[in-house]
Formats: structure tokens, sequence, C-alpha cells
């Protein structure tokens, strides 16, 4: 398989010929990862050999998990951008859908547009305006958040001057859907080997 590189990466470009590594390929809704053994690069498309799939899951897209990550929110009203971001965090999220925790709000809204900040400890500052930031990696290479946009499809009170909002995902890119995943399937099976590039095939 052929995997188109994004303009700049420059990680899987330094993979030696015959390296072995693993891939995450969404087929007809299934999430495949697969082992593989990188085979050639060039015109800044990488050329994997497919060994075998490693565990297939079913798209609701990947189980809901319980996982403390923060997140900057804002509304979106009729498609506008309304607002400032706020600091809030995840209770639980999968491919498909995220619990937020924020604080109380008077007016629920039909759309909440939010930065995930994927493998980074929780806020502190939960619900006081929140800078944008990048995502500090493990290699010391910064990365942007995961961008958002989700339907409100239910809330309830928590503790305190808290309460808990449902969301669907309505708009999220390719590359970030795979972020997504493989951060989730790293979550919740222990896999420390996902790489932190991603590509199109």
């Amino acid at each position: 398989i052929a995997l188109s590189l994004p303009t700049g990466s420059t990680t899987l470009k330094r993979v030696p010929q015959g390296e072995e590594g693993e891939v995450i390929i969404i087929v007809q809704e299934i999430i495949h990862r697969c082992q593989v053994v990188f085979t050639e690069f060039h015109n800044n498309t990488l050329v994997v050999e497919i060994g075998h799939i490693l565990r297939s899951y079913q798209n609701r897209t990947t189980d809901r998990i319980k996982a403390t990550m923060p997140v900057s929110w804002r509304v979106r009203r009729d498609g506008k951008l309304c607002g400032a971001w706020y600091a809030g965090q995840t209770q639980d999220i999968s491919a498909s859908g995220v619990r937020l925790l924020l604080p109380y709000l008077l007016e629920i809204p039909q759309n909440i547009e939010m930065l995930l900040y994927i493998g980074s400890s929780p806020m502190s500052d939960l619900g006081k305006p929140s800078n944008v930031r990048q995502i500090s990696r493990r290699d010391g290479a910064q990365e942007a958040p995961i961008k958002i946009v989700g339907k409100v499809r239910h809330f309830s009170p928590y503790i305190g001057s808290y309460m808990s909002v449902g969301l669907s995902f309505t708009t999220i890119t390719d590359v970030d859907k795979i972020r997504l995943i493989g951060h989730l399937i790293s979550y919740k099976y222990g896999n420390e080997t996902i790489t932190q590039e991603y590509a199109h095939a």
C-alpha cells in the first residue's frame, strides 16, 4: 500500500528500508491495525507491505473509553463561532463522540467546537478562558490539537457547578480521526508503538 505523507513530515522519511512498523487502516467503517514492512520512499510517498492484521475494531469506531483529557471549547451557533475559548475536559470518549465536563451553562448550545489535547494532563482551570496551545510529544516536537465540531445530544447536572455534556462528532478531518483512533487504541490496549505520523493511502 502507498501512503501519501503530509507536507512537512520528516519522521517516516528516515525509516530504513525493511523496518517493521504498524499502520491503522479504515475500510468501510472497520478499523484494522496492521503490521507492515517499510519498502521504499519516493516523491513524498511511503510504500509499505502489509504483513498481517493485528486487530480489527468495529466502528462505533472504538469502544467508549473513560479518559480525562483537556480540551478547549467554544460555542457554534448557526454555523458561526461565538465567544472565546474555554477550558474543559473529557469524561469518556470514542472515535464518534465524547462526554465533556463543563461549567454549568444557562443556555445549552446546539453545537460545540473543541480542541482535544491528546496525551496531555487535565487542566486545573476548568471553565476559565483557555489559550489555544500545541501538544508536546515525547520526542520533543510540537503538534496541533485535534479539532472537532460536535452536536450536543444530551446533558445532565454534575457535581457542584459543573455539568456533563454528550456530543456526537459532526466534523473531524480524516487525519485527525486517525490520530484520535490511534491514541484510543494505545490508551485501551497499552500499545505505545503507534506512530505519531499520519498519512492518506
